[in-house]
Order: C-alpha cells, then structure tokens, then sequence
C-alpha cells in the first residue's frame, strides 16, 4: 500500500510537468558561444528568497533556499552504457564471495520477452491511442555463496535491452521501506551511526573495485520484517544510501524519479516506460549486520570530457528561468498550493547531446518539502542546465 502510495504520488509531481511539457533544446557543448566568466562567489553557501505567484493568486512557489555548491567547476562529459558482462560477473562474484563457496554459473540465461508500448500517435478512425508491440531478450544470472562462512547471500544480474542491473541481498532480507532524513527528530536504532553506515557504504564499493562515486543521498530507513502493512516507519532501523557519480568534487544530483526508476523498481512495473530513463545509479541499505542490500543500474563510462570547467550562466539568468519553468509547470493550474523550495543545488545530471549521447552536464536542481511528499522531505521539482538555461527532464 506505502509502495502504491509513493509511485503514485510520483506520478503527481511528474504529470504536472508532464502536461505543459516543450522539447528539450539541444546544445552544442563544444562550440556554445559563452563567452564571459563571472568571478566566483567567495562564498559557496548563501540564502535566497523570492516567491512566485499564479495569476489567480491561488496557489504559489515560494523560495527560502540555501544555495548549495560543492564546487563551480563543473565538467561537460560524454557517457555510454558499460553492461555487467561475462567476466564482470565472475570479478564480482570474487570479490564478494569466500573463495570456494560460489553456486551458480557466471553466464546470462536468456529469454524473449514482450510489452506493448503506446505511441505518440491515435488511430485515425477510432482516435484511440495506437500500440506496438515490443519485443527483445532479457537475460538473467543468479548466483549465492557464503562470507566470513554464512551462507545464502545471493548476487543476481539482469541484461534488458539498453541496460543492465546487478542486486546483491544478505539471507533473510526483507523489503525496507525508505523514506526519512537522517538528522529527522525520530532516532534510528541501528547500531551504526550514519557516518559508520557511510564508511560501511564505500568500503563495500571499494571492495568491488568501483570508484569514482560519492554518496549523494542518506536516509533513514525500515527494514520490513513482516508485510508492508506492519511497517513501524517512527522506529527506523537501517540506512539507505545513494551513490552517483563524481567528477573532480562535482556530484550527481539526487532526485525523486532516479529513486523510483532505479531503486523502488517501478520500471520493471511499467514495461511502457521507455528504457533510456533508467540513469547509472548505486544504492544500498545497511542494518546492523552491516551492508545487507546493493542495487548497481545501469552501469556507464565516460567516453570523453569535454570541458573540464563549463562556463555557466549567472545565477539571476537561472532564477528568470526557473520562474517560468514554475509557471508552465505548477502555476498554470486552478488548485490552491503552496510549494516550498527549500534547498537550491549546483552539481551534474544526465541530458542529451546533439548526436543523442548521453552526456554529464552541470545542473541546478531545485528541492521542495510539501505536502505533495510528506514521506520525502527533499524532492527535486525543477532541474535546470546551468550552461544555457534550458529545461532538463530528468
């Protein structure tokens, strides 16, 4: 029921964009014509207001932010997918795994799989959405062994047609359900602190040999022991943590849709969803018997950088911008609301170039708490490109 609850209230926030969207506007990273560099801000955090109202006055989005910038030297990257192979999974399995205690062959188990995605076009007779069906192969590879002697942990791997996932659980996990900050009023009984759970976190990684990420997200979390309906959510007992991808000090932007896409699993709920919106994201829980879940999707490399120090727009360009993104997408309703950006943040988010690459570039993400998402208390409702100011649908 939680789980319903919160895909959708997803849908909520992502229809209401959804309905006023326009095309994405292409850059041309390479040659844009910036021209001029403002001098840095020496200081990296300041406070902003302002508030942004409907025409009739009925509903608003009022900023009493902090400006959040890590660093303003943000890089323009080029991205391609890097799926888990053969010899990716028998690394992994390695590494995790006490020498000897591997079951399970290290190799995908294919088979053909169908959904029928709707296109952007009606029926010219009946004006019925039109469907295709689609069809592709999905390959799967399940493994367990035992660490420090225990038994059962499995170590799973997924191939779909643009990308691919790798779960790993500790025996006898149950789901989690996810959704407190660390640093809420309630007190987390996990035996870890949260700086312990984050050192738990990335020695893991380390581990597995994966570099170049950073936690991007900690929250709070409850580990379901029964059913979902017996969730105790004021008694959070483990941590869920996020990792994006860093590049010289500049992180991923966290947000709402790559917490549902990737870690909550709505896309293998809704086969019409294109492919291409799952993002390279890591996640995992940790409890007292330390880490117990990870989740890697959609693993990607860096082909090329582009620029190792874009030149991005003054932040009053991004406020006119993101004043009009607001109206197109919020203000332009007849409901009464209020939606409260609380945290405005600088740092990467995936978009697409010219060619149709994927591409790491910098962005402004905006974070609200309201009453749309009570359970998320930082929920990214506009992301901005800081190079040319155009909208990124994320």
């Amino acid at each position: 029921m939680r789980r319903n609850k919160l895909i959708a209230t997803f849908f909520c926030l992502l229809m209401i964009g959804f309905f006023s969207y326009c095309q994405k506007r292409e850059v041309d990273y390479v040659n844009y014509d910036a021209t001029e560099k403002k001098e840095r801000e020496e200081n990296k955090n300041s406070d902003i207001s302002e508030i942004f109202m409907s025409d009739n006055g009925t509903s608003y989005v009022e900023i009493n932010a902090e400006i959040i910038k890590k660093t303003e030297i943000l890089p323009v990257v080029t991205l391609s997918p890097a799926p888990f192979s053969k010899e990716d999974i028998q690394t992994f399995s390695d590494r995790i795994f006490d020498s000897g205690s591997l079951e399970g062959e290290t190799e995908y188990v294919y088979e053909t799989t169908k959904y029928e995605k709707m296109l952007d076009q009606n029926d010219p007779l009946t004006g019925r959405p039109m469907f295709k069906m689609i069809e592709y192969e999905t390959g799967t590879c399940n493994l367990q062994g035992s660490i420090d002697g225990k038994k059962e942990y499995e170590l799973s791997f997924y191939q779909y047609e643009d990308y691919t996932r790798m779960i790993f659980t500790a025996p006898d996990v149950q789901d989690f359900y996810t959704g407190m900050d660390v640093g809420n009023e309630r007190q987390n009984i996990c035996k870890y602190s949260k700086d312990e759970a984050v050192i738990l976190a990335t020695d893991f990684l380390k581990k597995l040999g994966i570099e170049g990420f950073e936690p991007v997200r900690v929250l709070y979390a409850t580990q379901n022991k029964e059913n979902e309906e017996n969730v105790d959510v004021n008694m959070p007992n483990a941590y869920y943590i996020a990792f994006g991808r860093s590049i010289n000090g500049a992180d991923i932007l966290y947000s709402t849709e790559y917490f549902l896409l990737n870690e909550i699993g709505f896309r293998d709920e809704a086969e019409e969803i294109e492919q291409e919106a799952c993002h390279e994201w890591i996640s995992m829980y940790i409890n007292n018997d330390g880490v117990v879940k990870m989740t890697y999707q959609a693993p990607e490399k860096i082909n090329e950088i582009i620029t190792s120090e874009a030149v991005l727009l003054p932040f009053e360009s991004i406020l006119d911008r993101a004043e009009e993104y607001f109206r197109e997408s919020y203000l332009n309703v007849n409901d009464e609301f209020t939606l409260t950006i609380q945290e405005i943040e600088l740092g990467l988010t995936e978009a697409i170039g010219e060619d149709g690459s994927v591409m790491l570039v910098p962005a402004w993400g905006f974070y609200s708490v309201d009453d749309i998402s009570p359970e998320y208390s930082r929920t990214c409702l506009l992301m901005i490109n800081a190079i040319d100011g155009s909208r990124i649908y994320y």
